[in-house]
């Protein structure tokens, strides 16, 4: 698999540019990655999902351990600069993302992770099976 990777990380200025990036990711059958500014949200987000990778959704690809170690590297340095106001999550194999972050901080975030999202040395297939019994 070779997806056609956009030039930038989409910046999203509300939750109907994210639904349409996430779409079009999907379409292209490569992760999701965005800033966006969700008004519910404190600050700005810099995330990235997997689960819309895949051969006409027959195959998935996730992160490597390596791939999710990466990611959680960066995500836990930007963590200094969220909003006290925000919730934390860990990075996995299938979704990162922090938020509260200003919009430079949030568009460095999503930089860091584009390098390790849209490289496709850091995915491994998974089947649908693997996914929904747990194996992977």
């Amino acid at each position: 698999m070779d997806p056609d990777f956009p030039a930038s990380v989409p910046v999203c200025n509300d939750m109907d540019e994210k639904n349409e990036q996430y779409q079009r990711a999907k379409n292209e059958q490569r992760p999701f990655l965005a800033v966006v500014d969700d008004d519910d949200l404190p600050g700005w987000q810099a995330i990235y999902v997997m689960g819309t990778t895949g051969e006409d959704r027959r195959n998935w690809y996730y992160l490597t351990e390596e791939g999710v170690e990466i990611a959680e590297e960066r995500r836990s340095t930007a963590e200094t600069h969220r909003q006290h106001d925000s919730w934390v999550s860990t990075c996995s194999k299938t979704r990162g993302e922090l938020h509260g972050l200003s919009k430079d901080d949030a568009e460095y975030l999503a930089d860091r992770f584009a390098e390790i999202v849209w490289n496709t040395e850091y995915w491994k297939e998974v089947t649908p099976r693997e996914i929904f019994q747990g194996e992977y």
